[in-house]
């Protein structure tokens, strides 16, 4: 039996219910934010108790999800929050990390808490009562790592909107208030905000970002702004903060961005075997990691082919969805469905008399994938409410960073589209692999990032060179770019030096250790986790990870054992 009950929820939420009563009138200890598709809430917490959380009528917090448990979870208020699985059905989950039946663990402010499809969290006081507070590069990005591990388990979806503009408390505020309580704010860079939107749809996402540009617009405030989702827009934090970094830069001249850095005698065969091949008209399948740079291979292979004067076409896979593929691959007739006011062309016209580029072609569905291979086998095209199909000349250059052969073997991907795809395979090697090429490639996003803000080129300093070269860059050039752009902004027409750099993430150079670990000591256990969270380079989500428990259950762990949190 609960001490006190929670307060009730506030912004007029009906679902999921709380009962309510013992807490009205009493200091609140904080607030349990509510989330999940099509749920939305928040309710004070009590200074002392036990808050059961459930779909039974018992329950303190109700949620009504068939995939939540009469009596699900607790959460037990006192010096400090814990949570507990009340041996539930499907389990709870405290980050990645799964509850033992009645396992109880420490809850700290901001961890996410999975139960059925909805996700709680708590936060410190109530909201209003203090300014929302916007966290630091670092800290998204481990929580945005705990939301693609969450959502590649579960299939859930979720998003990230970026806003560029001036740094001015008018601006933070406006932000602040237009997005949800549950949204986690951040700063990319000065004037550059970035906002994890969990468990909500791209529709929603974008509805929300366009009420805060509104806010924006208003107030007189020029800003750019772009909206991507998981998994469309990417399934690893790189990707995902790559494609938002995307929409928010600013457009390049016709020519004017950074051409191909070919030094590496691995790249240099490659695109040997690129001049040659892009002379026939044979299809091509380019494989490589996520943020390589496979798109400015296949630009080469169209830009060396005698298609050079006709149309380089790109379709990105992951983004077309089941009821707009017909439509946007082979265009449509007037009046062939509703709100078809005019006749439109596919992009297989579009790239008619030259190359169609298939980006991220491992995640066409089933469907999709069975459209596409007829089109490759004919080379003909029948739009939509047409009668009669046109031919068209298009040569095929697809894309992936998945083994399409492991796909084919457990019937993700079609084994005659895979046959009919690679006529040659370029393999594009990761950047790890390219080490002449790492510093070319920053100094040339360098110069480029300041030239934008009219800024001369600034210079690297040794020490950031040092962490270039020893960094593994799991997301390739994009995620360089990335990097190289927001150290450009927070140093402020200065030198870039290790105090720009994403410590926690890229390893901090001697004397600038992000963790200050003990020595050694007879607690194997301690050293173990000390010994993986030295791996780590400190990230303590990606540690976590790798010893199997929570992000909370080990920041504990490292109280216990003297070693000082990285700063958020």
């Amino acid at each position: 039996m609960s001490k006190e009950t929670p307060g009730p929820p506030r912004g007029g939420a009906v679902d999921p219910t709380i009962k309510a009563g013992g807490a009205q009138g009493r200091r609140s200890r904080g607030h349990l934010l509510v989330t999940g598709p099509q749920i939305f809430a928040v309710y004070d917490l009590p200074e002392r108790g036990t808050i059961r959380i459930g779909r039974g009528e018992t329950a303190d917090v109700r949620i009504d999800d068939p995939l939540i448990s009469r009596e699900h979870a607790a959460l037990h208020v006192a010096d400090g929050i814990e949570l507990e699985d009340l041996g539930s059905a499907n389990g709870t989950r405290l980050g990645d990390r799964a509850l033992e039946p009645h396992e109880r663990v420490e809850l700290r402010p901001g961890e996410a808490v999975g139960v059925g499809s909805a996700l709680l969290i708590v936060e410190r006081a109530s909201i209003g009562s203090r300014p929302r507070r916007f966290w630091t590069h670092g800290y998204f990005e481990s929580r945005l790592e705990e939301e693609c591990a969450r959502a590649q388990r579960e299939g859930a979806t979720f998003a990230i909107a970026r806003i560029r503009a001036a740094a001015t408390p008018a601006i933070r505020d406006a932000i602040a208030a237009g997005f949800r309580a549950t949204d986690v704010l951040a700063e990319y860079a000065p004037g550059d905000f970035e906002v994890l939107l969990v468990s909500t749809e791209l529709e929603s996402a974008l509805a929300i970002t366009r009420q805060v540009s509104s806010l924006l617009q208003r107030s007189g405030a020029p800003h750019r702004s772009s909206v991507v989702a998981y998994p469309r827009d990417g399934r690893t934090p790189e990707a995902l903060v790559a494609a938002a970094s995307e929409g928010v830069r600013e457009p390049q001249p016709a020519g004017g961005g950074t051409p191909p850095i070919v030094e590496d005698e691995a790249m240099r065969r490659l695109y040997s075997v690129v001049s040659r091949i892009a002379l026939g008209t044979i299809n091509v399948l380019i494989l490589g990691e996520t943020g390589v740079g496979k798109e400015i291979v296949a630009e080469a292979v169209h830009g060396a082919s005698p298609r050079r004067d006709g149309s380089f076409v790109r379709l990105n896979c992951a983004a077309l969805t089941e009821s707009l593929a017909e439509s946007e691959l082979f265009g449509h007739e007037k009046g062939a469905f509703t709100g078809a006011v005019k006749a439109k062309p596919g992009l297989l016209v579009a790239a008619d008399g030259g190359t169609l580029f298939l980006d991220e072609v491992g995640e066409l569905t089933p469907a999709l994938q069975a459209k596409l291979l007829r089109a490759i086998e004919t080379r003909q095209v029948l739009a939509v409410g047409a009668t009669e199909p046109r031919a068209v000349d298009v040569r095929f250059v697809a894309a992936t960073n998945r083994d399409l052969e492991a796909e084919v073997a457990r019937s993700a991907f079609r084994q005659d589209l895979y046959y009919r795809l690679p006529g040659f395979v370029l393999q594009v090697p990761p950047l790890r692999e390219r080490p002449s090429e790492i510093e070319l490639f920053a100094r040339a996003f360098a110069r480029e990032a300041a030239a934008r803000i009219g800024q001369g080129e600034p210079a690297i300093s040794e020490e950031a060179r040092a962490m270039f070269a020893r960094y593994s860059w799991p997301g390739n050039i994009r995620e360089l770019r990335n990097v190289v752009e927001r150290a450009v902004l927070l140093a402020a027409g200065g030198q870039i030096t290790p105090e720009h750099l994403p410590l926690e993430k890229m390893g901090a150079p001697v004397g600038m250790r992000p963790v200050t670990i003990p020595p050694a000591s007879d607690d194997p256990e301690r050293d173990r986790v000390l010994a993986v969270l030295a791996r780590c380079a400190g990230n303590q989500t990606r540690a976590a990870k790798e010893l199997g428990i929570s992000r909370g259950t080990l920041v504990a762990r490292l109280e216990k054992y003297g070693v000082a949190r990285p700063r958020k």
